[in-house]
């Protein structure tokens, strides 16, 4: 478990029960005595390369960041880089013949304690979930069909879980050459709420746990070193049958009694939330479709 000042992280991944090696990937450090830099990567199963193409991410994600200076626009500072490094794994296709195919999903955050903001780029169907007052809320959006008609109710989560395309997904790191401006990543930036929890997953704990299941775990009263234990052990008990990386963070609340029972009462509308889910309730939300048509060419289906 790492610290910066009040906040503590963590992050694990496994092979689970099924697989011979392990593709998924993570980074968990500190960048400039001020943020903290958690990134979930799930090498695409099916094309070789894929343990290549994540720790090269992962590398290249550390790397990057960690030859820059901070910003204002942190969100944009993100996606610039793994615009980059989305780049170089095109470049490293082109290099090594056998991994020409190689491709990976990615969601990462930076955590930036002097604007007290949680800045996110994603790409794929690795996943960012924020657990505060008993709610486990998905921030990020599925990069594929499956997961969009999830959130809008079209399946429930267990269907969405069980169904046969699940594992299609519309948009990865390694498919295609990107420029900076481009739309194919997703940003978003979130207030960093005091005394929530923050998950970065694969879908290796999402295909088999419920979010139920996620949230018991994420309210039990331990430390998140043996949360993140807990919840790799939830996904191997269900059957194992995917690599599970599992990051979580957690904020400090130093809030008086009074300023907790004020942030109850504010509308979560007010607060950045609008695209954020709850789960595990069906409610129906807005949704950007327009890439299942955009990219149709390029799905990829991770085994």
């Amino acid at each position: 478990m790492q610290k910066l000042q009040d906040i503590t992280f963590t992050g694990k991944t496994n092979k689970g029960l099924k697989r011979d090696h392990n593709e998924d990937n993570y980074v968990s450090t500190t960048l400039w005595n001020s943020s903290v830099l958690l990134c979930c990567i799930d090498g695409v199963g099916g094309l070789a390369g894929g343990d290549v193409c994540s720790a090269a991410v992962a590398e290249k994600m550390e790397q990057y960041l960690k030859e820059m200076q901070p910003s204002g626009d942190m969100s944009g500072l993100l996606k610039s880089v793994l615009v980059k490094v989305n780049n170089d794994i095109i470049a490293l296709q082109n290099e090594m013949p056998k991994f020409n195919k190689m491709a990976c999903v990615v969601t990462t955050i930076l955590v930036d304690t002097k604007s007290n903001n949680v800045y996110m780029a994603h790409v794929g169907d690795t996943r960012l979930y924020e657990f505060a007052e008993g709610k486990l809320v998905k921030l990020s959006h599925d990069h594929s069909p499956i997961g969009i008609r999830e959130e809008m109710g079209i399946l429930t989560e267990e269907e969405a879980m069980s169904h046969p395309k699940r594992n299609i997904i519309e948009r990865c790191i390694g498919d295609v050459s990107l420029e900076n401006d481009t739309d194919y990543i997703e940003t978003a930036i979130f207030p960093f709420k005091p005394g929530a929890t923050y998950l970065l997953c694969s879908d290796g704990l999402t295909d088999l746990v419920t979010s139920a299941e996620i949230s018991q775990i994420l309210s039990e009263d331990t430390d998140i070193e043996n949360k993140t234990d807990k919840l790799i052990a939830a996904a191997n008990n269900a059957g194992g049958k995917d690599n599970i990386t599992v990051l979580l963070l957690n904020s400090p609340d130093n809030r008086t009694e009074e300023e907790r029972l004020a942030d109850t009462l504010v509308d979560n509308e007010t607060i950045g939330r609008s695209e954020a889910r709850l789960v595990p309730d069906n409610e129906t939300v807005v949704a950007d479709t327009s890439y299942l048509v955009q990219n149709k060419t390029s799905d990829k289906e991770k085994e």
